[in-house]
């Protein structure tokens, strides 16, 4: 019996690797945010799932942030780590943004991530 896509593409959030909640940035710093997540269902990930920005603050145009495609074929129960590059704003203040996995069909799956950082 076929899985439905709901079923098929699972994940669950393992660790946030990099850039730590109220991580204070310089003005314009480019940084690279990386989570470790785990495939829980029963679908192969490939190099056609990505993470993309899902919404946030307005201010520091992370809207406009390019996927993060996957690296390499994630297979059920393995883990992978996926980086996204952002440039701090320039202007003082906190910002933060959401970020979600996206099947090979376009179709967003799994809990946000997020990144919140302060530029001071």
């Amino acid at each position: 019996q076929a899985t439905s896509q709901a079923t098929c593409d699972n994940m669950e959030y393992a660790a946030d690797l990099s850039i730590p909640d109220g991580y204070v940035a310089a003005p314009g710093e480019v940084m690279s945010k990386t989570w470790r997540v785990k495939n829980l269902g029963p679908c192969t990930w490939d190099q056609a799932y990505s993470l993309i920005f899902a919404y946030g603050s307005e201010n520091p145009n992370w809207d406009t942030s390019k996927p993060a495609d996957l690296s390499y074929v994630v297979l059920p129960g393995q883990t992978v780590e996926i980086t996204v590059n952002l440039t701090a704003p320039t202007a003082s203040g906190e910002y933060n943004a959401f970020f979600i996995l996206q099947n090979d069909k376009g179709v967003n799956f799994g809990k946000v991530m997020w990144i919140f950082i302060k530029v001071q």
